[in-house]
């Protein structure tokens, strides 16, 4: 098997070890992840890697059905807090997004928005908005982990940055959640 991205995923999670002041070894991690890959029959998973404050690591997987698409998602009740530093940061602290977390047995993904009305992020990966023509994702200032395949899209061109509000759903001509596992996910509707 094989990793998209692996390099990327690995810059990512590097800057947030130097920023939580955690031991991290790339090349060890590395390998692991490739031990794992070469273990794993031919399907889609997705791989989960905890790295521990003293560098040690720990690599689960867990084989995904992508989704039958389009999908539907809902709007989160209340705003995030784009103060909150584990927004910026993949972690196990997910409180933020699971308390928000609209339960719904049709909800693909809940999307959150902050104190200024700005869209931000779905709960399991980016938002971009088709409007006049254009593929647009919001900025990471407004409270939002910067997801790797949205990383990728924007350094090719694919995607740009700017400002979204609730009101720009309505004017979109589509709606996606993009991230490294699931890639472009159509959001047929979004509920309120």
């Amino acid at each position: 098997g094989q990793y998209p991205y692996l390099d990327t995923h690995l810059d990512r999670l590097a800057e947030s070890a130097e920023y939580f002041s955690y031991r991290f070894n790339r090349t060890n991690t590395c390998e692991k992840m490739i031990a794992l890959a070469k273990q794993l029959p031919v399907k889609d998973y997705k791989v989960r890697l905890l790295l521990k404050s003293d560098g040690d690591i720990q690599i689960d997987s867990e084989e995904i059905n992508l989704p039958l698409q389009p999908v539907k998602s809902y709007l989160a009740p209340l705003p995030i807090d784009k103060e909150n530093r584990y927004l910026y940061h993949k972690t196990t602290i997910r409180d933020h997004y699971q308390k928000l977390e609209v339960d719904a047995e049709d909800n693909f993904s809940t999307l959150l928005w902050n104190d200024d009305g700005e869209l931000t992020e779905f709960t399991i990966g980016n938002i971009v908005l088709k409007i006049a023509d254009q593929y647009l994702t919001p900025p990471v200032d407004v409270g939002l982990l910067p997801g790797v395949f949205r990383q990728i899209l924007l350094e090719e061109g694919r995607i740009k940055e700017a400002r979204l509000t609730k009101a720009d759903l309505e004017r979109a001509d589509e709606i996606w959640l993009i991230n490294a596992v699931r890639g472009w996910v159509e959001i047929e509707t979004i509920c309120k």
